[in-house]
Parts: structure tokens; C-alpha cells; sequence
């Protein structure tokens, strides 16, 4: 299973394993401290994005609502359609799908909770 990332309301980012509560809708993130502990902490529903499990050029892990770039600017998110994760454009309009190949000449350049600019329309 990938991990997920959220932002806290603090603004930090915090990567681990995801819980929402649908009774009392909490949403949370346990990262591992050791094999028995944990911190918890409360992240902003909306930010909440799973390890896709690819990386850019550079190496860095892309996850959901990571904004990617060469040449145009996409977003990943999930394709519900086709199962699988996806690339979309400032129409959000589908690129393509992600399957297992590499995005070794794409580069994370921000994500679209903290950097939404970068998908304005021009």
C-alpha cells in the first residue's frame, strides 16, 4: 500500500497512512515513529493525495495533486474512467494515463493546494 501525504492547518506537509472517520469526519495521518508508535495529526481533507508511485526526473516521489511540467504544465489525479493515474491539463481535459512507465523527463514544479496559479488559464 503507498503512503498518502496531507497538509495540516499549520501548512506542513505530512506523509503516512491515511484514516477519515465518516461518523464524525475526521481526517488524519499516522506516520510511523517506530514499530509500535505513532504521531497523529489532522490534515485538510481536501489535500489529501496518494504516492502514485512514480518519480519525476529529479527523483522526487509524485503524488495526487503534485503539478508536473515539460513543456505544459498537468496535473495528476485518479481516472476514474479508466483506473488507473492520470495527467490533466489547465482545461482539465485528460493527457494521458500514468501506467508504469517513466516520468523521467517531467518535473515536479508544485502542487495544486499550495501553488494553484500554476494551472490558472492564461
Amino acid at each position: 500500500m503507498r503512503p498518502y501525504r496531507g497538509l495540516t492547518k499549520d501548512g506542513n506537509w505530512v506523509y503516512g497512512w491515511y484514516y477519515h472517520n465518516h461518523y464524525v469526519n475526521e481526517h488524519k495521518i499516522f506516520v510511523c515513529k517506530d514499530h509500535s508508535t505513532f504521531d497523529v495529526f489532522d490534515v485538510i481533507p481536501e489535500t489529501v493525495g496518494q504516492q502514485v508511485g512514480l518519480k519525476d526526473k529529479n527523483g522526487k516521489e509524485i503524488y495526487k495533486g503534485d503539478i508536473i511540467q515539460s513543456g505544459k504544465r498537468l496535473v495528476i489525479d485518479w481516472d476514474t474512467y479508466n483506473a488507473c493515474w492520470g495527467t490533466y491539463n489547465k482545461k482539465n481535459e485528460r493527457e494521458f494515463g500514468l501506467g508504469s512507465w517513466s516520468l523521467d523527463r517531467f518535473e515536479i514544479i508544485g502542487n495544486i493546494h499550495q501553488n494553484p496559479e500554476l494551472m490558472e488559464k492564461k
